[in-house]
């Protein structure tokens, strides 16, 4: 239960920056929702983790990063496809 979760929660990044590449997701979008986004993680990782709080934040952490790198990285997407909307 616990390796799972991990495998699948750490493709967090990949899904956002599919759903950005498809428009369906904006970065201004994921910044709004931060707060939510952060009892999500904690929930996640409470309910995958073995019951104790080291391990609770051993995943929560990362998660969070994960989330932060996302929204990086989608405003990455955001600018390239604006730059290569201007130059056709």
């Amino acid at each position: 239960k616990g390796l799972m979760g991990f495998a699948i929660a750490f493709q967090m990044p990949m899904a956002v920056l599919v759903l950005v590449w498809l428009d369906l997701l904006q970065p201004e979008t994921l910044q709004k929702y931060r707060r939510f986004a952060i009892v999500g993680i904690a929930v996640v990782a409470a309910v995958l983790t073995p019951p104790d709080p080291a391990s609770m934040m051993m995943m929560a952490v990362p998660l969070y990063l994960l989330y932060e790198i996302s929204i990086l990285l989608a405003r990455l997407v955001v600018v390239r496809r604006k730059r290569a909307a201007a130059a056709a």
